[in-house]
């Protein structure tokens, strides 16, 4: 599941949490089910930033290799 594919997710259990009449099985098997995704969004997140990092650094390196001294 694409990120955005999980925020989307995340948003459509949390508005049934909120506004349906639930009963505590489903409630909690919504709940449950939010937890996953919000784990798997977190570590897609924290995997993104770390490539973004990468590419941060990758470029500065070229800058730095063509900086003439």
């Amino acid at each position: 599941m694409k990120i955005d594919e999980m925020i989307r997710e995340l948003e459509s259990i949390v508005i049934r949490l909120e506004s349906e009449d639930l009963s505590f099985d489903e409630a909690f098997m919504l709940y449950e089910k939010g937890a996953e995704i919000y784990r798997k969004l977190h570590q897609a997140l924290e995997d993104a930033k770390l490539k973004v990092q990468d590419i941060y650094l990758k470029m500065q390196n070229r800058e730095d290799e063509n900086v003439e001294y």
